[in-house]
């Protein structure tokens, strides 16, 4: 026999469940749960405290939860799908322009797909998985999934004011930006050691921030050397950046970063953008702001780059850095900096 749902509150039905943590199923829209994993005043997603029955101790949605989006959310994922792909070539790194043309093999191009349909591949070939999540997840929780060879994703889709741009992950973000690049086993090693360092530093808020810093200007904003027959002098590889059309075009060939208002539209001045050779200790002395698209990127040579991290004295650096202290602002050089320019000479 079927469940019979009822609508606790607009956005959130719930059916009798005796198997079910708490009792209940839940079935939820998609708007509602961009809400719930709004962060609350303590940075914890709303729906923590309101559902805490539908996510277990990292935060992951049980499996009782089941998204529900209906045509419109269908529609936004299959423009957004599209525009990226049209903005790829020649702009991204090839594990994320084969991941595009993957996702659109497995039906992914003009529905949502399902993380079942991409953790078939994707476990299979570096043993990753994809797990559901209401929104944002608190950094120890955060980093214990990624040791864990889990990756959260984000299940609402963002808003059409926020085709360009978002700051709030959703499910683009990490199916377009994020999935493809767990199919390259050196990278998902990468992200794993990122994780387990982040998890052995819980406790310590400036430690685990360093490898936050790591994290950001690597796996969410990274850019790597384009080969020398290409225009730009850079490709992206980063999941902030190629979930976005505006970025993924202005961060390899514009000089300036583009603002956005609350509509969406481009606004404001002209931020200079500022691209480096990766440096650990330049990284973890970098300001980052994840209200706008970035304006500093640190450029990998190649993802055994990034693993090599941990080869040396990775931990030592972190600490010392971090004890001297001292942030710079995006939109600052240093003397000693060697701005890699837009394009090949």
């Amino acid at each position: 026999m079927g469940h019979i749902f009822t609508e606790v509150e607009e956005g959130v039905f719930r059916a009798p469940d005796a198997d079910a943590p708490g009792g209940y199923r839940y079935r939820i829209t998609n708007t509602k749960l961009r809400a719930l994993g709004e962060p609350d005043e303590n940075s914890l997603p709303v729906g923590l405290a309101k559902y805490p029955d539908i996510i277990d101790d990292c935060h992951v949605l049980l499996p009782h939860v089941e998204i529900v989006y209906d045509e419109s959310d269908h529609v936004r994922w299959c423009h957004l799908f599209h525009d990226m792909e049209k903005t790829v070539p020649g702009r991204v790194a090839q594990e994320v322009a084969d991941g595009f043309a993957w996702i659109r093999k497995i039906g992914g191009a003009e529905r949502i797909p399902t993380l079942e349909m991409m953790n078939k591949d994707i476990t299979a070939v570096s043993g990753f998985k994809l797990v559901q999540v209401m929104g944002l997840v608190p950094h120890n929780e955060f980093f214990k999934l990624l040791m864990d060879g889990k990756f959260p994703v984000t299940l609402s889709i963002r808003r059409e004011n926020e085709f360009s741009y978002t700051s709030f992950p959703d499910i683009f973000h990490d199916l377009a930006g994020h999935a493809p690049m767990f199919l390259n086993e050196i990278f998902c090693d990468f992200v794993r050691k990122i994780g387990a360092l982040g998890w052995k530093f819980r406790g310590d808020s400036k430690l685990q921030g360093a490898v936050s810093k790591i994290y950001w200007y690597t796996i969410e904003f990274g850019l790597k050397r384009a080969a020398p027959e290409q225009k730009q002098s850079c490709i992206a590889y980063g999941a902030g950046i190629v979930s976005s059309v505006a970025e993924t075009q202005d961060s390899v060939e514009s000089e300036y970063a583009a603002d956005f208002d609350e509509q969406g539209n481009r606004s404001g001045g002209k931020r200079a953008i500022n691209r480096l050779p990766f440096d650990l200790r330049r990284v973890l002395h970098s300001h980052y702001d994840y209200a706008q698209p970035q304006e500093l990127y640190f450029v990998i040579d190649d993802y055994v780059q990034l693993s090599g991290l941990f080869d040396g004295d990775l931990e030592d650096v972190i600490r010392t850095e971090t004890r001297a202290g001292g942030t710079v602002p995006q939109g600052t050089l240093l003397p000693t900096d060697k701005v890699i320019p837009t394009f090949y000479a």
